[in-house]
C-alpha cells in the first residue's frame, strides 16, 4: 500500500512537471514568434531592386536572341515605413500578404537594347517605377510605374 501511494506521488510529480515544461515552452515559443523582425538594410533592398529589374530586362529573348544586353537602374529615393492602408489593399489584391513593414524604392529604369535590336515602345524608356518591398524578407511585392505617395 505505502509502495502505491509512492507509485501515484511520482506520477502527480511527474505529471506536474512535464505540464510546467509544456506550458513554459508553450510561452517562450509565443514571445519568440510576436518579436518583432528586424528590417533588411537599405542597400540590400537597392541590391533586391535591381536584381529584380536585371532579371526583368536581360530574361527577355525572341527566338532565344537577347532583347537587352544591360539595365540601367538610378537609384533617386528610399524609405521604410509602415503600409498606409491604400498600399494592403492593393498588395492584397495582387494576392500578396502585407507585411507589418515596407521598403519604398523609386527608380529610373533605362533598359539598354542590344545592338541592331529595335523595339517599338509604347512609352520609351527611361521609365520611373516605385518598387514596394517585404522590409523582413527583401520580397518584391509590387511594381508602380508612378511616383505617387500612394499606390
Amino acid at each position: 500500500m505505502l509502495e502505491l501511494l509512492r507509485w501515484k506521488k511520482k506520477g502527480i510529480v511527474t505529471a506536474f512537471l512535464i505540464a510546467v515544461l509544456i506550458v513554459s515552452s508553450g510561452i517562450l515559443a509565443f514571445h519568440f514568434l510576436q518579436r518583432p523582425r528586424t528590417a533588411i538594410s537599405e542597400e540590400e533592398a537597392i541590391s533586391n531592386v535591381r536584381t529584380y529589374f536585371d532579371n526583368k530586362y536581360l530574361s527577355q529573348q525572341v527566338d532565344n536572341f537577347a532583347l537587352f544586353e544591360e539595365v540601367d537602374i538610378e537609384v533617386n529615393d528610399t524609405e521604410l515605413r509602415p503600409p498606409e492602408e491604400l498600399e494592403i489593399t492593393t498588395i492584397r489584391q495582387v494576392g500578396q500578404k502585407p507585411p507589418d513593414l515596407l521598403w519604398i524604392v523609386k527608380v529610373t529604369v533605362n533598359p539598354i537594347p542590344v545592338e541592331n535590336v529595335r523595339i517599338d515602345w509604347i512609352t520609351p524608356p527611361p521609365f520611373h517605377k516605385t518598387v514596394y518591398l517585404n522590409a523582413h524578407t527583401g520580397n518584391v511585392l509590387l511594381e508602380n510605374s508612378r511616383w505617387l505617395p500612394t499606390i
